[in-house]
């Protein structure tokens, strides 16, 4: 039996008149916002702002900015919303106007107000044709820009006191080399800033740009062709930067790639298909929380839990919900607690949370003070115990055991004998629930009933 990770607990519905896309949330936790794109022509496509409850999750409607160009804002099928690193702004691409709108942001309030417009053949800017999506540089001084209709890469330097941009440089398919953009869709920047990769579902490739970490330029390196049964959507990279994860919807597959550091090169390691008997579906959307070993796919047949080996990057099937709905824009809150998924089929934007508590296991050789590594937990669930087998080669030694908290506190400790390979911990007064037990590199979730 393996232990179940998110759970449902409940759906936001009220002050939504069209599809929800994609979700954003402000890096403090405290404010979410939803891309919506009308399909029933009762509407107008719109950001729509909710304060978040960061205990509960729980979302309270507060404003909602409608596509309106007699004021300036230019917010036709807008895909995606993204708020500058450092909180003063919120940019949002729009595929029908060609263009990206800028909001001011008002931290404590979360309210925006409508800050400027650049829109593709505008000013000198350019490679904004169906802008579909944007990221920054991590120190908010750059962002990128995928133009979809048009093949192309945008580059834009930010002014990051008055959230204006400056168009710098357009990479299109085709022209100088570059492969890898026709009909792009997701960008994404490696933790480092070196490397900046692009998903393109006509090329069935992942472009690669190095990135001059000084003047926001790019240069092509390369493109890592894909199967031709794929269909590549999003691209996320794992916290350490060594696994670059795709969705692709038509082959119903996940495709992890490992990534060279010092190139930004990628390799194929796995591609996770939906075989017979793997209950996985059409993901479109991925995200990892830092700290678990989870990857989570948000799909056309409902939201999916992987595990993920975060030494290897491989991944395997967990748990799926929701397998009645369809889901876009997958979002995890700043703490890894709730995720947060877009539902066209009801307008409802769906509300999960992954009620494992995390505890770092330590284990000390009493003698010389050295770690000791953990080679299995079982069983799982549990009720009073759990063994945790450690290396023939400690046979009879005396081992330190320490649990701590999320938060470091202390929750146990205790000294135990080796005996068949194996350490027994009494769980018996520990409150039930599911336990992400973390040593190392390595860690596994129990569930103490």
């Amino acid at each position: 039996m393996q232990a179940q990770v998110l759970e449902y607990v409940g759906m936001q519905a009220d002050s939504l008149e069209g599809n929800i896309h994609y979700s954003t949330i402000s890096p403090d936790g405290k404010f979410l916002y939803s891309c919506m794109i009308n399909t029933s022509g009762t509407a107008v496509d719109a950001v729509v702002c909710y304060s978040r409850d960061t205990t509960t999750g729980q979302l309270t409607f507060l404003q909602k900015y409608y596509d309106d160009p007699t004021n300036g804002s230019l917010l036709d099928l807008p895909p995606v919303l993204k708020i500058s690193p450092d909180q003063k702004h919120a940019y949002v691409p729009a595929i029908g106007d060609d263009a990206v709108t800028v909001f001011t942001r008002n931290a404590t309030t979360g309210a925006l107000t409508f800050l400027v417009a650049y829109q593709d053949g505008v000013g000198g800017v350019d490679g904004l044709n169906g802008a579909v999506d944007l990221s920054f540089s991590s120190d908010g001084k750059y962002a990128y820009v995928v133009g979809r209709n048009e093949d192309a890469l945008a580059v834009f330097a930010r002014n990051d006191t008055t959230g204006a941009l400056t168009f710098l440089e357009v990479h299109r398919d085709g022209l100088a080399g570059v492969d890898g953009l026709d009909y792009g869709q997701f960008v994404v920047i490696s933790d480092d800033d070196k490397h900046v990769y692009v998903s393109a579902r006509n090329d069935r490739k992942i472009a690669i740009f190095s990135r001059n970490t000084n003047t926001g330029l790019l240069s092509y390196e390369g493109a890592d062709t894909l199967p031709s049964t794929s269909y590549p959507n999003e691209l996320v990279i794992s916290p350490d930067n060594r696994y670059l994860y795709l969705a692709s919807s038509s082959d119903s597959s996940i495709y992890v790639l490992s990534r060279n550091t010092t190139t930004g090169l990628l390799a194929l390691v796995q591609r996770f298909a939906n075989n017979v008997g793997t209950p996985v579906t059409h993901s479109l959307e991925l995200v990892i929380p830092v700290g678990r070993p989870y990857l989570y796919g948000a799909g056309i047949n409902g939201i999916t839990v992987y595990n993920r080996d975060v030494n290897t990057g491989l991944i395997s099937f967990n748990q799926i919900l929701n397998t009645n709905s369809s889901f876009r824009g997958a979002i995890l809150s700043p703490d890894n607690k709730f995720l947060y998924a877009g539902c066209p089929t009801d307008t409802s934007l769906y509300i999960y949370q992954d009620t494992t508590i995390q505890v770092t296991v330590s284990i000390e050789n009493t003698e010389d003070k050295s770690d000791v590594d953990i080679l299995h937990i079982f069983p799982n669930p549990a009720s009073d115990y759990i063994n945790i087998q450690v290396s023939a080669a400690l046979e009879n030694k005396q081992l330190r055991v320490r649990l701590y908290a999320l938060n470091g506190q202390l929750m146990k400790e205790l000294e135990l004998t080796v005996q068949n390979a194996l350490l027994q911990l009494n769980l018996k007064d520990l409150p039930a629930g599911k336990y992400l037990l973390q040593a190392g590199e390595q860690s596994k979730v129990i569930v103490k009933q």
